[in-house]
């Protein structure tokens, strides 16, 4: 055995009651309702039980857009009006219901625990791990060279002729242009990309950014800050692209490696310890009830009921010696 499996699981369990009475009573905020439909609320607390068991470095981009935050409150509440549901009908006093929570509340609590023993073992030094990783792959914490732009989409409206489009496009990037237009102002204004709401325009370009091809190129062209592209067409329509700034590529200091080496190792240890621990579980050979086993085959696969089926015998016409049928 690796280690005292009850006894770490025990103690996983003690140190998160303990930490979450704690977390709790420090908290003003956990309480503050986010969302309600139906008699329904979803809370802060809510979504922190959501977002437990997704990675630390993850939890900040499952909130990073109104419409992921929106379908993770919806989810919540979709939940919680069900279960109400349910049970103002007593459904969840039925068999069904019951068997089926059993067998989901066994597979749940068995990843629960499987995550709290992995954290419970995790004890390796990471810190220096990094540092000798860092050290001996330098090559590979590279900043690569990007630029920093600004981007106004002109789409075209239903119906509306190539022309009238293309000099609808040329008028926005005339004014945009202008030596003293606001074109952060004008990007929040005018833009038709659905993305401004969230990131006012603003993207960071690398040569092996998933763009599209024509827009990645005007990009890559511009040189100084302020600088326009010319106005680039693509399959979405007009870009409008101003560059605000340009880095070149540079290496990494260990300190600014440090978060992007820190999660990858965290993350590989864990698998390595999760799947020592399943081994450690399946050590022991399984002793298989063949018996038994063929009675779940046959209660599911019953084998086809005989049907008789009628022969018939062909007798073969006779062949005289000559060869020729008779």
């Amino acid at each position: 055995m690796l280690f005292n499996l009850s006894r770490c699981a025990f103690a996983a369990t003690s140190l998160m009651v303990s930490c979450v009475a704690s977390a709790q009573s420090l908290d003003p905020d956990k309480n503050l309702v986010l969302v309600t439909r139906g008699g329904q609320n979803v809370r802060i607390s809510d979504v922190d039980d959501m977002l437990a068991s997704a990675q630390v470095d993850q939890r900040a981009d499952i909130v990073s857009t109104a419409a992921r935050i929106e379908q993770l409150l919806d989810s919540r509440l979709l939940a919680l009006q069900l279960v109400s549901r349910g049970r103002d009908l007593k459904l969840d006093q039925s068999s069904e219901v019951k068997r089926r929570l059993a067998i989901a509340n066994d597979k749940a609590l068995g990843e629960i625990i499987l995550d709290m023993l992995v954290t419970q073992a995790a004890s390796v030094d990471l810190e220096s791990l990094a540092k000798e990783t860092y050290a001996t792959s330098k090559a590979e914490f590279i900043k690569p060279e990007s630029w920093k732009v600004r981007h106004l989409l002109v789409k075209a409206n239903n119906n509306e002729a190539p022309d009238a489009f293309t000099k609808r496009a040329e008028a926005a990037y005339v004014e945009a242009t202008l030596p003293n237009a606001d074109f952060e102002s004008l990007v929040k204004l005018k833009s038709q990309d659905p993305s401004v709401l969230q990131n006012q325009g603003v993207f960071s370009v690398e040569r092996k950014s998933e763009f599209v091809a024509e827009f990645l190129e005007a990009t890559l062209k511009l040189k100084l800050p302020k600088q326009f592209a010319p106005l680039t067409k693509t399959e979405f329509g007009y870009h409008i692209i101003q560059l605000l700034e340009k880095s070149e590529s540079k290496q990494l200091t260990f300190e600014e490696a440090r978060p992007q080496l820190m999660a990858s190792l965290n993350e590989s240890f864990r698998e390595r310890i999760k799947a020592e621990i399943l081994s450690d579980l399946r050590s022991a050979d399984p002793k298989y009830i063949e018996e038994n086993i063929r009675k779940l085959v046959v209660r599911y696969d019953p084998p086809a009921q005989s049907i008789p089926v009628k022969v018939e015998t062909v007798v073969p016409n006779s062949v005289p010696a000559s060869g020729a049928p008779k």
